[in-house]
């Protein structure tokens, strides 16, 4: 019976600790009979949060326009707000606000971009569409997803 109560009272100690953690303030009492624990979550506002969404960054291709006449080998450009390119931490862990972004050609990845001109080289003669996307450092998308908007070049 000692060693249960014992068990019982260190997992309640851990909770209290990870809840302490998390921003939570316990009471734990204890009889021989029961054990009582008491949480309270301490207010925290919703905007001091960082759950890893970036709702405000935003990408779009500034060069070439929807329509253009391009050669085979080209600059894309791209105009990003709220979002920081981190070429020296692509394949690296995830940091909020940071990454790279994807060259989408006809709807498949083509290349991953770092800075904001990118060289594209190797698409064959005809009409192509372009769009990007914002890219944690792993390469996953971030949450919720931002992507371009399509842009259709005619490579000659």
């Amino acid at each position: 019976m000692r060693t249960n109560t014992l068990a019982t009272l260190s997992g309640l100690a851990l909770s209290a600790l990870l809840l302490a953690g998390a921003g939570c303030t316990t009471t734990t009492t204890s009889n021989a009979n029961t054990n009582t624990t008491t949480v309270a979550v301490d207010d925290v506002d919703a905007d001091e949060v960082d759950d890893g969404e970036d709702e405000d960054a935003a990408i779009e291709i500034s060069s070439p326009e929807d329509g253009d006449t391009v050669a085979t080998t080209f600059d894309l450009e791209v105009a990003i707000d709220d979002f920081t390119l981190a070429p020296d931490k692509v394949e690296g862990a995830n940091a909020a606000g940071e990454g790279h972004y994807h060259v989408w050609v006809d709807g498949e990845y083509f290349v991953a971009g770092v800075a904001e001109v990118t060289s594209v080289a190797g698409l064959e003669v005809g009409e192509h569409e372009l769009m990007v996307s914002l890219q944690n450092n792993d390469h996953t998308d971030l949450v919720p997803a931002v992507k371009s908007e399509a842009v259709t070049v005619t490579v000659e």
